[in-house]
């Protein structure tokens, strides 16, 4: 019943941890774990929601999301970005290498030219606040990680503001936004499912741009 996401944050929270709190285990956990989301990633840089052991064992049809996604790339530029010492050597070049192309996946299958996204591969429904602001925070990790340095992060970064763009547009005058457009969009006012993450994304590109200016 392996959830990708799930596996990915729990390795960020493990990352973390101060040098001193590693064990054995704990490098264990955090390299099988990333060995897991190495071999999951398909071959156009995509994850499924659910491993492909899942699907083998219970069936259903798979599904990438950009939300799911946004989450599991967060993640695992955390654990790069945190990196110390626990990765094996293959890991730490295979997931700089699958985070890549995860990147390059995501914004090109997720994202217009304008900026403008959709809520999963497949459907037409378009992206909410939450995928606007995993995005976003994601592509901000992506831009300042110094473990990566490549021609990617030029085309996020002209890509970025496009999508701020977009996530500004669904901001109510009031501050809030709905939670996401299924029929029509639902307005919730909820600081788990739209608010909270649209405060933290465009802290993020705040972030994101003072980093680079300095």
């Amino acid at each position: 019943d392996c959830t990708l996401n799930i596996n990915t944050e729990f390795a960020q929270w493990l990352s973390m941890l101060p040098k001193n709190n590693h064990t054995s285990l704990f490098n264990n956990i955090v390299n099988g774990i990333i060995s897991l989301v190495v071999k999951e990633q398909n071959e156009d840089g995509s994850w499924w929601y659910f491993s492909k052991e899942h699907h083998k064992k219970w069936g259903g049809r798979p599904t990438i999301d950009a939300h799911h996604t946004g989450t599991v790339l967060t993640n695992l530029i955390t654990v790069l970005n945190n990196e110390n010492d626990v990765l094996t050597e293959d890991n730490f070049t295979n997931l700089e290498y699958c985070i890549c192309r995860g990147i390059e996946y995501y914004l090109h299958s997720f994202f217009k030219m304008t900026g403008e996204g959709i809520t999963q591969i497949g459907l037409n429904r378009p992206a909410g606040p939450v995928q606007y602001s995993e995005a976003i925070i994601a592509f901000c990790e992506f831009i300042m990680c110094k473990a990566i340095d490549n021609k990617l992060k030029t085309d996020v970064m002209q890509s970025l503001p496009k999508i701020v763009s977009q996530l500004q547009r669904l901001i109510h005058s009031d501050g809030s936004v709905a939670s996401e457009k299924i029929i029509r969009w639902k307005n919730l006012d909820s600081i788990r499912w739209g608010n909270g993450p649209v405060l933290q994304a465009l802290l993020m590109y705040l972030s994101c741009l003072n980093a680079i200016e300095n």
